[in-house]
């Protein structure tokens, strides 16, 4: 019985350390990289999604895309 207590309690946290390291990159600023393969469309869905996500909440990096100069997007 103790064991299975570990083994789920083990679990949880595993679970829990994952959503709380899914919220904390949403606060994290985007790098110009990101931005770029962003505008360009080279992300993965759930890339892009990140950077959306991130997008919504930012206002800095909400800045920085509109003033990404897109003849500077490729380069």
């Amino acid at each position: 019985m103790t064991i299975a207590f570990m083994l789920l309690a083990g679990a949880t946290l595993l679970v829990v350390l994952k959503r709380v390291r899914a919220i904390r990159s949403h606060y994290r600023c985007l790098a110009m990289e990101d931005m770029k393969a962003y505008k360009l469309g080279h992300l993965s869905h759930d890339d892009r999604r990140q950077v959306t996500m991130h997008l919504g909440i930012c206002e800095k990096c909400q800045q920085a895309m509109i003033d990404l100069d897109p003849d500077k997007v490729e380069g």
